[in-house]
């Protein structure tokens, strides 16, 4: 976490911006599951996607799991070689963000 911002390392960040995400408490089934597609709201700074509290409110001992998918210069164009998809889940303890294992059915 930066201050009250939850960040997700992106390697070799490039050019790559989000293009869609979806952030959800880890027991939202999936039919229920909200997803972000205003790319505007988030950008990769310095090799980080950090979600501000402005985008998503997280709680103090929830599970959580983020998918998300990163686009070079933020444009999706449809090409699954140079997408990146990422999914990955994360609980909020004590002001502090710790990534969990998750279950097969939930990638």
């Amino acid at each position: 976490m930066k201050g009250e911002k939850v960040c997700f390392f992106v390697a070799n960040p490039k050019n790559y911006q989000p293009v869609f995400i979806a952030i959800n408490p880890r027991e939202t089934p999936m039919k229920e599951r909200f997803f972000f597609s205003d790319k505007a709201l988030l950008k990769v700074t310095d090799g980080q996607l950090c979600v501000p509290p402005s985008f998503y409110k997280f709680e103090n001992g929830r599970q959580y799991i983020a998918d998300y998918v990163l686009s070079p210069n933020g444009l999706d164009g449809g090409d699954k070689f140079t997408n990146r998809s990422v999914t990955v889940g994360f609980e909020i303890a004590n002001g502090r963000a710790y990534f969990i294992k998750l279950n097969n059915d939930e990638y």
